[in-house]
Order: structure tokens, then sequence, then C-alpha cells
């Protein structure tokens, strides 16, 4: 094999792969898509699994907290039912809404950072939008064409009589 048809050889592989791998795309994006955002909502149902089990145990623990020293429930009755304690040494904190809401922004914020440990590809949504996958579809076909055309394995000569 001599060093003309090596790179014909290997052109033809590249054009090839490269448009196969285009038109492949192109095809198979509508696939992918739905691969990650099913992958994404897993990773959030594990999530909310999770916090599920960390306020079940939490509960559990409180029960038993409770069932243990009845005393307890003096103490958590104002917290859980906004009610006045009954003891006049008691320090009470008065918490306004707003306060309270930004509280919780903060938390939920910093809860979704830390469990998205799966992301959307940024190249996927490029390649999501129609024009783009046609784009694609037909730059791929191209190379498939020019790579069978001009790389591709030529036929035997006829003599024509």
């Amino acid at each position: 094999m001599n060093r003309a048809s090596l790179f014909k050889n290997l052109f033809f592989v590249v054009f090839f792969a490269s448009g196969l791998g285009a038109v492949f795309l192109s095809i198979l994006t509508d696939e992918i898509v739905n691969y990650y955002n099913i992958k994404i909502s897993n990773a959030e149902i594990l999530n909310l699994n999770k916090s599920i089990e960390e306020q079940d145990a939490d509960t559990s623990r409180l029960i038993k907290d409770i069932e243990g020293n009845p005393e307890i429930l003096k103490h958590l009755a104002p917290i859980k039912f906004n009610e006045e304690p009954n003891n006049p040494d008691a320090i009470i904190v008065h918490v306004r809404n707003k306060e309270l809401e930004t509280a919780q922004e903060v938390l939920r914020k910093s809860k979704e950072f830390q469990k998205n440990d799966v992301h959307f590809p940024a190249w996927l949504k490029k390649c999501d939008s129609p024009v783009a996958k046609r784009n694609l579809f037909y730059g791929g076909s191209a190379l498939i064409v020019i790579s069978l055309t001009c790389f591709g394995v030529a036929g035997k000569k006829r003599k024509f009589e």
C-alpha cells in the first residue's frame, strides 16, 4: 500500500465517520434529550426520597423523645402550634414572615445547587433546535457523499466494444 492510498483511505474514514456521526446525532437528538430529562428527573426523585427519609427519621426521633419524656411536648407546643408559652421566663422570638421566607429561599437554593448532580449538556441544547437538526443532517449527508465520491473505492473500468 503506497502513501497516496493510505491518505485516501484515512480521509475516507475521517469524512465518512464524521458524516455518519452528524447524521446519527441529528436523528437521535430527541432520544438523547429524553434520556437526559429522565436522568435529571430521576436524580430529583432520589433527592426527594432522601429528604422524606430524613424527615421521617426526625419525626420518629421526636416521637420517641416525647414518649420517653412527655415534658418535651410542653416546650414544643409553642414552637409547633404558635402558642404563647406558659412559662413567664421563656424567651419569645418573633420572626417576621419576610425574614422567614428569605431564609427559606436561601436554604432552598442551596439545596437545589447541591442536588443537581446531572446537568443538561450545552451542546445538546444547541443541537435540539429544528434548524440545527436539519443542518446536521444535510452536513453529515454531504460529508458521506464527498467521502464516497472523492475517496471511495474505484470500480473496474470496462472497455466498451
